[in-house]
């Protein structure tokens, strides 16, 4: 039930923040598609926030399937300004 569930939804759903092994913080705009060569792990994600803490102007998205931009795990952002999610 477990991985139904896991493979429906996904390890990091859609609107999750999460951290990338880059230091980027960054939000699941689509969720982990698994099939062969990629896994539950994986999502695509749209960086929103640079290792030094300052937003992007423009949502820069990522594979999290690729070794450079892998998810090391949730993430709590602390920003004061709005993001504008329909540049998402």
């Amino acid at each position: 039930m477990a991985q139904l569930l896991i493979r429906e939804v996904g390890v990091y759903p859609p609107g999750s923040f999460v951290k990338l092994i880059n230091g980027d913080t960054a939000i699941v705009i689509k969720r982990a598609i698994v099939k062969k060569g990629r896994n539950a792990t994986a999502p695509v994600v749209a960086c929103i926030i640079s290792p030094r803490g300052g937003l992007y102007e423009q949502p820069a998205l990522r594979d999290s399937n690729l070794e450079m931009y892998k998810v090391t795990g949730l993430a709590e952002p602390d920003f004061d300004e709005p993001i504008d999610f329909s540049l998402l």
